[in-house]
């Protein structure tokens, strides 16, 4: 069974994407998506987890999906965890949401990550953090003198936006993947000056410590050929803690659970 409805946030409505089995959950979990995805792109992996008695929550990010706000703009990172941490306090009191473990991917990892280390977990809404290829660093170089515009049109024009291009055999191995991605009309690949500002200050300021503050035990999934985050950022970001478990998967390009490794990944899932 698939429910769907909007949950009003101080940022604005979040569109809220609801997947749960007919018999009761054994366990939930709250997908975080990435930059220009949606609930949807998760309805694959969420299928199949109803299948086994597990229900699954997203709630589209600001400016994302069928979310509210401009597509691509944030007025600060972390208006995204604010909203959703919102979202989640309305569906829990209508007994529309249980603690979950939270599944992260891409820009998601890094809304999560320093979401959680700011503001940490005051709720117990969650159990545990999956993070799939966070983003920690870039893969592709920013010239300076891209960055340095940006950082003036972010302060003078913060909602502009431009299109970014999109590789998409880089987001998936399968073929028939790359077209229905290619031809998701909610996706969206505009990012604006004030989006691209806040994304680079929020990597910057990653540091192991920023790990330790998360009060949560970590699985950390890294595609080692990814082309879109740098994965030998990430493992140096997180080979010495303690509270993450690292798996690396070797098949797979930058949306693991749109790939042919998908299997594997709902294994490690269901172990929680």
């Amino acid at each position: 069974m698939q429910l769907t409805s909007l949950v009003d946030t101080s940022f604005g409505p979040l569109h809220h994407r609801h997947w749960k089995p007919d018999e009761p959950a054994l366990d939930s979990f709250l997908i975080i998506h990435g930059f220009g995805e949606h609930g949807l792109s998760y309805e694959a992996m969420a299928t199949k987890l109803v299948e086994l008695r597990y229900e699954v929550h997203c709630l589209d990010l600001l400016g994302h999906g069928l979310s509210s706000g401009a597509r691509g703009y944030v007025p600060h990172l972390n208006a995204f965890w604010i909203s959703q941490v919102e979202a989640l306090h309305a569906l829990k009191k209508h007994r529309n949401f249980k603690n979950s473990h939270v599944l992260a991917h891409s820009m998601g990892g890094l809304i999560a990550m320093t979401g959680l280390s700011q503001f940490k977990n005051p709720d117990g809404f969650f159990k545990s953090l999956t993070l799939s290829n966070p983003l920690v660093k870039e893969k592709l170089h920013v010239p300076g003198w891209k960055k340095s515009i940006g950082d003036i049109l972010a302060q003078t024009l913060p909602k502009m936006s431009l299109p970014q291009k999109i590789n998409f055999e880089h987001l998936s191995s399968i073929p028939i993947i790359q077209e229905r991605l290619r031809n998701d009309e909610l996706r969206h690949s505009k990012v604006s000056a004030r989006l691209y500002k806040e994304l680079s200050f929020y990597m910057a300021q990653l540091s192991p410590k920023t790990i330790d503050e998360i009060p949560l035990p970590i699985e950390l999934w890294l595609s080692t050929e990814d082309k879109i985050c740098d994965p030998e950022a990430t493992l140096k970001l997180f080979k010495n803690s303690p509270t993450t478990q690292i798996h690396k998967f070797k098949n797979s390009e930058h949306e693991i659970l749109n790939d042919i490794e998908l299997q594997l990944a709902l294994e490690l899932l269901v172990k929680k």
